[in-house]
């Protein structure tokens, strides 16, 4: 598997009370190299630890005490621009729509997945923030520029 260019020093929250679960995205992220991504792990979505810096976030919709879609919303009052995956063993039209309306959440990933697919869209799912972030900046360089000196 080839690595993509896109994953370059992010930061990724992985939340999912199934430990085998996580361990798996761990190792498939991690075959990326630590120079591209730190990772950090919660297995109990009420304790969690919410990282200084935080890009990315992927958390399974089922777990015991808090959904997924209301982690990321905890997540979201921190740090407004992280991006946020949703795992989810169930095809339903209404978790997705509560998923989209609530937590704006970027991308929906369906297990069973293998790894090829979990890199895709990880990659994917940073490249847009990257794309977004500098726009912002771009964006607030031009006022700057533009604005009149006193």
């Amino acid at each position: 598997m080839s690595v993509p260019r896109t994953l370059q020093m992010n930061h990724v929250l992985i939340v999912d009370d199934d430990e085998e679960m996580t361990d798996t995205m761990v190792r498939i992220l991690e075959t990326l190299g630590p120079d591209r991504m730190t990772l950090y792990i919660a297995n109990d979505p009420l304790t969690i630890r919410v990282p200084l810096e935080v890009d990315l976030i992927v958390a399974d919709y089922s777990m015991p005490g808090a959904s997924g879609v209301e982690v990321i919303e905890g997540v979201r009052r921190i740090h407004p621009d992280v991006r946020a995956i949703l795992v989810t063993g169930y095809s339903d039209l209404e978790i997705a729509a509560e998923a989209i309306n609530r937590a704006r959440v970027d991308h929906f990933l369906t297990k069973p997945f293998n790894a090829e697919e979990l890199v895709t869209v990880v990659a994917e799912v940073l490249a847009e923030k990257r794309t977004a972030d500098l726009r912002t900046r771009s964006f607030s360089r031009a006022q700057r520029l533009l604005k009149p000196s006193d």
